[in-house]
């Protein structure tokens, strides 16, 4: 019996913490939180099939995190790539635009000259 309490302990435990992860911003947190939650879980299932569910809920939680942040912040980075293209390309549209307006001013200049 104590262990099926100690299960359902770390499954609710483990849906809190996933539940609460949508206050993170980063992925890298996210992922840690989540990947550490599941972890848990699926680590305390593993070890307690072997008498030792909260060893393996401790070394799964571990590994969950690690894994999750780590893919969390290979997507952090995948975004901040792509937002920083898309500024280069708002930065040559902006330069092209002044470009753009002063040859219209010097042709404009050069009408008005004759």
């Amino acid at each position: 019996m104590s262990g099926i309490i100690k299960f359902t302990g770390v499954a609710a435990l483990a849906f809190c913490m996933i539940i609460s992860s949508g206050c993170m911003e980063s992925d890298q947190g996210k992922g840690a939180l989540i990947g550490g939650a599941l972890g848990t879980a699926a680590g305390a299932i593993i070890g307690h099939q072997s008498g030792k569910g909260g060893q393996g809920a401790l070394i799964g939680g571990a590994a969950g995190a690690v894994t999750g942040g780590l893919i969390g912040a290979h997507r952090d980075k995948q975004k901040l790539q792509a937002e920083n293209e898309e500024l280069k390309k708002e930065l040559q549209r902006s330069e092209y635009e002044k470009e753009l307006e002063r040859l219209r001013a010097e042709n404009e200049r050069l009408r008005n000259s004759r």
